[in-house]
């Protein structure tokens, strides 16, 4: 059963990485109607798409569904959830199980159903978008095309009959008969009460089976909201401002250049066969009667659908264009050489790890503060949750080194001496973290390779050594992502409660073994690429050297200012 709700958006803001994305951003998204927001690149449009589905936590402002918020203070309510479904650009970042009916039952059990009623979702939900039920059930979901990873996604959606859709892009990488499938699939949706938000660039693909548009630019909706599809058209057929219009959105506007007017339609735009009829009108003084047949529905959908071979490139938004907004006091990685960054890093961890007092401390952590941390706070922010973690850890080792085991009492001159050095490793430790973004793998790599050259003449192995400490370096940042993939699967489709970033426990046990195997498939991966470039073999020609590093006035500057705070934190 469907309930009349409407999704209500008010002054959300939305922060990634230090950068605003989405800003007092308020919307109302009727229930029963499929609504498109568009926008150019970098309007904040699928960072509102995630906010609306609990995947990224606002940093202000309030998302509702009818009576349900959608965050309880700190936790994400699961009323909330279990209304909405969504499916985001990526197909193959969400599957992590053996089988594509595996996938299915895990996106299906957070609802009371059967398994015989799960079977039934999952062999009538393939059916529906054009993947074979015998063919499909059995294989690996990441053995499939992209286009059919892209209707797996659907279908699990469809078979979890959730009240709104959340998608993301949904006909990237679907071929002509794909869209159509999808249209149908929307325009069912739409026809038993539920709803809809897409994210869309392909418009003459969703455009006429849209209701509503909401147009975003710099990260908020522009003036007017949300607004009828037809209007929106038409808009966008007089706009000068837009890119390439849709080809029936340009067929009108050219044969209106030519004095041809076009009779007024409740449709986004006129069916081919009656555009036709209405020039034959024009054109032979009206000899000619409207001979376009009305069919069903979800017929008609599917012949608009059917223009969309080409669609993909038409991005058609009648809003100024906007450059994407860099990050603040981002640096980027190829601006230092590798060993300039290193070398000031040894530096200045030195510095801290020679301090004796908490005064010096705290002079080495503003120090930190104001020229690390403070201008390359974006590539601190990620590892937050990890910080905190670690500072937590520092508080219970600091409390357990003061109990006295031979007589009952507490003595806090251990306690102090631990809270101390954990606090210089804190501070070291967080100053490092920039240097991931500062240092691609390949350039560390090569950087290693040039420093340690003169090492070959004794024949020490400084190709593997480079390369073993690149491939540690680039490791550990793919552990990360693929823990933050899981989690986010665990919250768009496993329901799950908890923070974003965060997993419940109850729910380990589910994705251990497969982050595992997800890990081990990507080592493979990895092995077979350096065995494609030739890594491993005996006699092998010497490779070709992409990069070459010079050291430049930039790195001396950078080198020589880590010294004077080296020399600062010496003699304190």
């Amino acid at each position: 059963m469907r309930n009349n709700s409407s999704l209500h958006v008010h002054e959300l803001s939305v922060i990634v990485e230090g950068q605003s994305i989405v800003n007092h951003m308020s919307a109302v998204f009727p229930t029963g109607q499929i609504t498109l927001v568009v926008g150019h690149n970098g309007a904040g449009k699928s960072t509102l798409l995630e906010a609306l589905a609990g995947l990224r936590e606002p940093a202000g402002g309030v998302i509702q569904l009818a009576d349900q918020p959608l965050w309880l203070k700190k936790k994400l309510n699961k009323e909330y959830l279990m209304q909405i479904g969504v499916s985001l650009q990526q197909s193959s970042a969400q599957w992590f199980l053996s089988t594509v009916a595996d996938e299915f039952r895990y996106s299906m059990r957070p609802y009371t159903i059967s398994s015989e009623e799960m079977d039934a979702r999952m062999v009538d939900a393939l059916a529906a978008i054009g993947l074979e039920p015998d063919r499909f059930l059995e294989r690996d979901p990441k053995t499939l095309s992209g286009g059919q990873q892209r209707r797996l996604s659907l279908a699990m959606l469809a078979a979890c009959q959730p009240q709104w859709l959340l998608l993301d892009e949904p006909t990237a990488g679907l071929d002509a008969d794909g869209i159509r499938q999808l249209c149908v699939l929307l325009m069912k949706h739409h026809a038993a009460g539920g709803s809809a938000i897409i994210v869309a660039h392909d418009l003459e693909a969703l455009l006429p089976i849209a209701d509503a548009v909401l147009v975003m630019d710099n990260g908020s909706a522009v003036p007017g909201g949300i607004q009828p599809a037809v209007q929106y058209a038409a808009s966008l057929a007089d706009s000068t401002e837009s890119g390439p219009l849709p080809q029936p959105l340009e067929t009108a506007a050219l044969l209106h250049q030519a004095g041809i007017k076009l009779p007024t339609s409740d449709e986004v735009w006129m069916e081919s066969k009656t555009l036709a009829a209405a020039l034959a009108d024009r054109l032979l003084g009206g000899a000619h009667e409207d001979t376009a047949q009305t069919g069903d529905p979800c017929d008609v959908q599917q012949e608009r659908a059917n223009a969309t071979t080409h669609a993909e490139d038409r991005v058609s938004i009648p809003v100024t264009r906007q450059k994407p907004q860099s990050k603040s006091g981002s640096v980027q990685s190829d601006r230092y050489d590798p060993r300039a960054v290193v070398f000031s890093y040894l530096l200045f961890a030195t510095g801290i790890l020679l301090q004796q007092s908490w005064l010096g401390l705290l002079a080495a952590t503003l120090l930190a503060a104001a020229f690390v941390w403070w201008p390359l706070r974006y590539t601190i922010a990620p590892w937050r949750n990890a910080i905190i973690l670690y500072i937590r850890m520092m508080i219970m080792f600091i409390l357990f080194a003061g109990i006295k085991l031979t007589s009952i009492g507490y003595d806090w001159h251990p306690a102090v001496e631990t809270g101390f050095r954990l606090s210089k490793l804190l501070v070291v430790m967080v100053t490092g973290l920039p240097i991931a973004a500062l240092v691609t793998p390949i350039r560390l790599q090569r950087s290693i390779e040039q420093s340690l050259d003169w090492l070959r003449k004794i024949k020490l192995p400084i190709e593997a050594l480079a390369l073993t400490v690149a491939l540690i370096f680039r490791f550990l940042p793919m552990i990360k992502q693929e823990w933050e993939r899981f989690v986010r699967i665990a919250h768009a489709r496993g329901k799950s409660t908890t923070r974003p970033g965060k997993l419940p426990a109850r729910m380990l046990y589910v994705i251990t073994a497969p982050f595992m195997l997800a890990m081990l498939r990507g080592a493979d991966e990895m092995t077979d690429s350096l065995e494609a470039r030739g890594y491993g073999r005996e006699g092998g020609s010497q490779p070709t050297r992409g990069i070459v590093l010079r050291w430049s006035m930039r790195d001396s500057k950078l080198a020589a200012l880590f010294g004077f705070l080296f020399i600062i934190l010496y003699w304190l």
